[in-house]
């Protein structure tokens, strides 16, 4: 990567360019983000996930950069028209963008008009009526001294027609003219969408409706809109295009290339008006320089750069739709895998009509202690039957928590569980949770080789349980494509996509951490520096030798190496370990720092593994001299505080602080909702003004955009997401209407305004202060004024002055006009200078056009 851009990205992240260095040199040599973010602190503090793919992704860019541009310049070599200047520019190119637009005009086309023109000799007219330095009056005149027959210029209109082509290409190509479009176009292009021309099923016209007749600038389309809009198209529900500004194009263009601007266009367009040529030769002789230029630059905007400018832009509103939808994603996968576990007795329910409702009866790790189906939905309805065997299970188990899926039956299932709880006056709560992928996970191989004596129903009751007891540990056994949101997952790319869910996995599974004897295969296959081959390995390896003893015991799994003993070691705990250490998250090639630590501490090693010797450690914490060990050890300082935590607390869980299942014992309805009371939901929907969100009542509430957060919100987008799991209270209940409104505002929490806050004093206070100064305020309007709004009685207001005329000026109107006179300009303060107009000549050069001479060489 070059120094430059390498300094760039650096101090984006905070970064210095040697750390940047580093980090990049780490990760092409196989170390993971995880590994690097913890052990390697002195290049890493502070820096999030998103910083290091934005390396990467950085670090390819410019890669890929770099091949193109190594390409282009050997291209312009074979054909002998490489100069220093282009070379210069090329080499300065910044992006993918800047470099094709140096290289565009010198690019080999075949059939070329303007390239063929330019060898018929046809570049000094043209560059005559492009430069505007001398006038023009009649172009078919200035054309007669190019007809040759030699070149194959027969008559005048072959020769104007030429020089249209040229003049239109040179427009179209100059990089300073299409950066100015660009600017152009994101500032006053349309977004406009519209519903197919083919029939719709009913159930798009619902989802779509919003957007059949959706117009709004481009530059305010929120990326949430864009993905709607692609997901429509992708449906073939919506049609849509952006739309360029051509007239804002024309006004740029007549900025840079006309004389007298943007007037001399209007005076063009006036007298022309739709009568502006294209490039038929015997329409071009009439015209004078000035107005065949105008012909030349609406051609080139309407024919090229219009299209050119709106194909960009439309990449761009897509790259940033995905992108939203990339990070929506990666937002809903690291919730449900970072949920916090509730580590209870439970009940698993798997909710069915025909097939029945699978039970499981699970123990506080996971264990299945029995399994049963009961049928109180239609068609048997044997409803007392289920209660029986519920009641029995919960009593004969100790059973906690019931968790019910949400599929079918769900809602007769829950209030089934309601009812029995209200009967039996148990303590037993229950809570309702997403069954998405767990028919596909029952019915799997994998099931079947933990599960093999369980029907796949009731390993469907077992998996739901479990994914409640340890999230994490669950959800990684299902295909994480089907944890994604739907609306969004479809409209991303595949491949993205895929490394966004194996890097968030990864992500989470080494924040937690595996243990070595415990942990499923699916686990293991995502921490830091195994993967699926040496996963497998170390599953086979203690399924014939038994559990592993220590850390170093890695070593001896096959096809685990060094390498990848250094990166997953530290991610990879061993319970009951002959050294305490093994059960932190301390490297091993830390270690002898470890016990240096506990040196400092009077702790012993061995003492460390009981619950009396952390407590030691975390107390006599302060005692440990940091900079010492830092100077002796060469160990950065933050990694240092690491190890000395995890000597007084090994591996905390991350998840503790995160969202816990929400537990209930009775099925709220609208009728029993309450003001401030508090709820978790889902979001269902988001639209302009609030977001509907699931409460679990049977009707959805609404967050008004007011009500999202205690700040100013401009939009809901940019709080929010569909499938977000948000903790909201209740303001107010129709409950005649079935609405309800929603906060997710603290109740006493102040609503921050926009600008300052201007606190109005009453009328009295302020006609007392008037009195005192001795100012007249009026009841009534001046005689024979025209009655006009308080904010337009300013002395410089024309209506107010219009008002006055002819009439003697009250104390109040002295008093306002005296104060709104202009201030006298100080005989020191010199005047701003008045810009200077853009002279004719030496236009082309201060274009940039010096390289326009070499345009158009024949190739060789």
């Amino acid at each position: 990567m070059p120094e430059k851009a390498l300094k760039n990205v650096a101090s984006k992240h905070h970064l210095t360019a040697e750390q940047a260095a580093e980090i990049l040199r780490l990760l092409d040599s196989g170390f993971s983000i995880p590994y690097i973010m913890r052990y390697h602190k002195e290049l890493a503090a502070g820096l999030e996930p998103a910083g290091f793919y934005e390396l990467i992704e950085e670090k390819r860019r410019l890669e890929k950069l770099e091949s193109r541009r190594r390409k282009i310049l050997k291209k312009l070599e074979e054909r002998d028209i490489l100069t220093d200047e282009l070379r210069e520019k090329i080499e300065r190119a910044a992006d993918m963008r800047e470099l094709i637009d140096y290289y565009v005009p010198y690019r080999p086309r075949k059939r070329s008009r303007s390239r063929q023109a330019l060898a018929q000799g046809l570049r000094p007219l043209a560059t005559q009526v492009l430069s505007q330095q001398e006038f023009i009056p009649h172009m078919g005149e200035a054309a007669e001294a190019c007809v040759s027959a030699e070149q194959g210029l027969e008559g005048v209109e072959g020769v104007l027609e030429g020089v249209f082509h040229i003049v239109s290409d040179w427009v179209a190509e100059e990089k300073g003219h299409r950066d100015r479009q660009r600017e152009v176009v994101r500032r006053d292009a349309m977004l406009v969408a519209s519903r197919s021309g083919r029939s719709v099923p009913s159930r798009l016209i619902r989802e779509f409706r919003s957007y059949f007749d959706f117009r709004q600038p481009a530059a305010k389309v929120h990326p949430y809109h864009m993905l709607c809009i692609l997901r429509g198209k992708r449906l073939r529900a919506l049609q849509y295009e952006v739309v360029p500004p051509l007239e804002a194009m024309m006004q740029a263009a007549a900025e840079l290339y006309l004389a007298g601007g943007t007037s001399q266009l209007d005076q063009v367009q006036s007298e022309l008006g739709e009568g502006l040529p294209g490039a038929e030769g015997a329409a071009l002789k009439n015209l004078n320089g000035t107005e065949f230029l105008v012909a030349c630059i609406k051609h080139s905007l309407t024919t090229v750069l219009a299209e050119v400018t709106a194909r960009e832009l439309d990449k761009d509103l897509c790259k940033k739709a995905e992108q939203l939808g990339l990070d929506i994603i990666r937002r809903n996968l690291d919730s449900l895998l970072m949920a916090q576990p509730l580590r209870k007795r439970m009940l698993g329910i798997h909710p069915g009509y025909r097939t029945g409702c699978n039970l499981a009866a699970l123990d506080e790790d996971g264990k299945v202690l029995e399994t049963t189906t009961v049928y109180p939905h239609a068609p048997l309805n044997k409803q007392e039957a289920a209660k029986e065997t519920l009641s029995r299970l919960i009593e004969q188990h100790g059973l906690e928590v019931a968790i019910i899926g949400d599929g079918t039956g769900s809602e007769e299932t829950e209030a089934l569980m309601a009812g029995l709880i209200a009967e039996t006056s148990g303590e037993l709560r229950y809570s309702v949770v997403s069954e998405v992928g767990i028919e596909t996970y029952a019915s799997g191989r994998a099931a079947k080789d933990e599960l093999p004596d369980i029907e796949p129903g009731e390993r469907s009751a077992v998996a739901l349980a479990r994914r409640v007891q340890d999230p994490l540990c669950e959800l990684v056994k299902v295909n994480p494509r089907e944890l994604c949101p739907e609306p969004y997952a479809d409209e991303v790319n595949g491949g993205a996509l895929k490394k966004l869910l194996d890097r968030t996995i990864e992500e989470c599974v080494c924040k937690v951490g595996v243990d070595a004897n415990r942990a499923h295969y699916s686990m293991l296959r995502h921490v830091s520096g195994l993967g699926p081959d040496k996963a497998l390995e170390l599953v086979e390896y203690r399924d014939k030798r038994g559990a592993l003893k220590n850390r170093q015991e890695l070593r001896d799994v096959p096809k685990i190496d060094q390498a990848s003993y250094e990166q997953a070691a530290g991610f990879i705990k061993v319970a009951g370990s002959d050294n305490p250490l093994d059960a932190t998250r301390i490297h091993p090639r830390v270690y002898p720092v470890a016990e240096a630590i506990a040196r400092q501490m009077e702790v012993p090693i061995a003492d460390l593994a009981t619950e009396e010797g952390r407590q030691k450690a975390g107390e006599r914490a302060s005692q440990v001299k940091l900079a010492e060990l830092e100077k002796e050890f060469g160990v950065h300082y933050l990694l240092l505080k690491d190890i000395v935590a995890e000597l007084s607390e090994p591996w905390p869980d991350p998840r503790k602080d995160r969202q816990a299942p929400v537990l209930r014992q009775q099925r709220l309805t609208v009728d029993e909702l309450e003001p401030e009371q508090w709820f978790v939901g889902t979001v269902r929907n988001i639209v302009d003004f609030g977001v509907f969100v699931d409460i679990g009542v049977g009707e959805d509430g609404l967050i008004h955009i007011s009500e999202l957060s205690d700040g100013y919100v401009q939009s809901p987008y940019d709080v929010v997401c569909v499938g977000d799991r948000v903790r909201v209270r209740v303001v107010r209940v129709d409950k005649e209407k079935r609405r309800i409104a929603l906060s997710m505002r603290k109740e006493s929490a102040p609503r921050e305004r926009r600008g300052h806050e201007r606190r109005r004093r009453p009328a009295a206070e302020s006609r007392a202060e008037a009195r005192r100064a001795d100012v007249e305020i009026p009841n009534h309007r001046p005689a024979g004024a025209i009655q006009t709004p308080r904010s337009t009685l300013g002395g410089q207001s024309r209506r107010f002055k219009k008002a006055v005329i002819g009439e003697p000026l009250s104390k109040t109107q002295q008093q306002i006009l005296k104060k709104s006179e202009p201030r006298k300009p100080v005989e020191d303060e010199q005047e701003p200078s008045e810009q200077k107009k853009p002279e004719a000549g030496g236009l082309l050069e201060k274009l940039d056009f010096a390289s326009i001479e070499k345009r158009g060489k024949r190739s060789e």
